[in-house]
């Protein structure tokens, strides 16, 4: 018995033991479902808070895509309300020249355009880019007013009244100057406060100056491009009368600079060495509709192919991935690189100078500021492109130089009679063609119905391209190619 209490004292020291344990124990696992617990919030937390913030970038590069792409498709709205005035122009000029009463009502109308186009030019700051020729400067196209019954007028070209050939932003600010609010208002204000901010970051990175827009600033810029200053490679086969043998001494002129050797005397991806002729020959014969090899007759008045007896497919039946000729227009310039003898060099020294939108039985513009493009329309200009005077470099450098003195305003062109007048003044002899109906004949021309637009739009960060190949008409233009970027 004397022992019993010592038992009881070792039994309870051992159950306050075991819930002295328990306790411990419990609150372990309660630290550990707490920071669990934490570290799961924090882990959602951030991954809710990341992305929310990709969703807001993603919502605003969104926004500003399609700010930006407004503001391109303004520029290229703009640059077609030009060749609409252009177009409007070109055809009272064209018919002014008609005796009669009619002839004097469109010699009217063609005056009655170029006042309207006197404010829009002085909007996009044309009117100052002529400003050193008098009163000319102050007005280059008011002198189609005065112009009277029989006057010959020389084809103006109003892109090229633009800077640059350049429509941008600061057009629309000049333009709708007048309808802008109270210098002092709180909207004139505020607009000004964000012009001046964007302003100060554009410059501070080196960047254009941005306009305002509502809510929001940014900038877009259209260009204009002649596609009538470029060969057509369709007129190869589908152009009528001597519309191929034209095309034909236009791509073997841009091509006969022996500067250019090393494209056809080297061998290209495909291993293959590709003369001029032969490449001009691939080409003729991936449009065209027979599949036999097309041959060369130099001495052809109207057309100089004629069908050979070669399967014109046997060229690209020995790649790796073998193809056949499309045997039908073109529908880009891209497809060209298809063609046998045509790389990557080909396109670098030629792309430029290619086209395949104007119209098939158009005429190549003589007016163009591109070197190797006026010694090309020289060359096609001329009855014996062989002739010895266009082989010296002298003589063909002062008709060159004549020929650009007679342009004593950038935005008035030559016409084809002037033009033929220099080379025979020079020695060249003229085709009969131009000489006996300068403004029919299918070799050159001296006003343009296909252009290209294209219009640039930006808006903080992002930036939207878009390219639009357009041709006349009574409207805004037919649209023939469009392309975003």
């Amino acid at each position: 018995m004397a022992h019993t209490p010592t038992i009881a004292a070792h039994q309870h020291q051992r159950r306050r033991l075991r819930r002295r344990s328990s306790g411990r124990a419990q609150r372990g696992v309660a630290l550990i479902l707490v920071l669990t617990t934490v570290a799961i919030l924090t882990a959602v937390a951030t991954d809710f808070a990341t992305s929310t913030r990709v969703n807001l970038e993603l919502a605003v590069q969104s926004r500003d895509t399609l700010r930006a792409r407004s503001l391109a498709m303004s520029g290229i709205n703009l640059g077609r309300l030009m060749l609409h005035f252009q177009h409007k122009l070109d055809a009272a000029a064209g018919a002014a020249g008609r005796p009669g009463a009619a002839g004097q009502q469109l010699t009217a109308q063609a005056g009655a355009v170029g006042a309207q186009l006197t404010q829009l030019l002085q909007s996009t700051g044309g009117a100052g880019a002529a400003g050193g020729a008098g009163a000319a400067g102050a007005n280059p196209l008011a002198a189609l007013g005065a112009l009277g019954a029989g006057s010959a007028i020389p084809p103006v070209r109003l892109w090229e009244l633009v800077p640059g050939n350049l429509l941008d932003s600061e057009t629309i600010t000049a333009a709708f100057a007048a309808a802008a609010p109270s210098p002092d208002s709180d909207a004139a204000k505020a607009s000004a406060d964000a012009i001046a901010a964007a302003s100060a970051d554009a410059e501070g990175q080196g960047g254009p100056v941005v306009e305002s827009f509502g809510d929001y600033t940014g900038r877009f810029s259209a260009q204009l491009s002649d596609e009538d200053q470029k060969i057509n490679i369709q007129r190869l086969e589908y152009s009528l009368g001597q519309g191929p043998l034209a095309t034909y001494i236009q791509l073997a002129s841009m091509a006969a600079d022996p500067r250019y050797d090393f494209i056809f005397d080297e061998e290209d991806a495909n291993g293959d060495r590709v003369s001029r002729q032969d490449t001009l020959l691939a080409i003729k014969d991936w449009i065209d509709a027979d599949e036999q090899q097309a041959q060369l007759d130099p001495n052809a008045l109207t057309n100089p192919f004629l069908p050979g007896f070669g399967d014109e497919n046997g060229r690209y039946q020995r790649y790796a991935r073998r193809y056949k000729s499309k045997n039908a227009k073109l529908d880009s310039l891209d497809e060209l690189r298809q063609v046998y003898g045509v790389d990557d060099a080909f396109m670098a020294a030629f792309g430029e100078r290619l086209t395949v939108w104007p119209d098939v039985n158009g005429r190549l513009n003589l007016n163009t500021s591109d070197p190797l493009q006026k010694l090309i329309n020289v060359m096609t200009a001329a009855r014996n492109p062989q002739d010895p005077i266009l082989a010296d470099p002298f003589r063909l450098n002062t008709l060159m130089s004549q020929l650009d003195m007679l342009r004593m305003l950038p935005f008035v062109g030559l016409s084809v009679s002037s033009f033929c007048s220099v080379l025979e003044s020079n020695g060249v002899e003229v085709r009969p063609e131009l000489k006996a109906n300068g403004a029919q004949n299918i070799f050159l021309g001296d006003r343009s119905t296909t252009f290209r637009i294209v219009s640039t739009g930006e808006v903080g960060r992002v930036k939207r391209t878009l390219t639009a190949i357009v041709r006349y008409d009574d409207a805004m233009g037919q649209l023939l190619y469009w392309k975003e970027e």
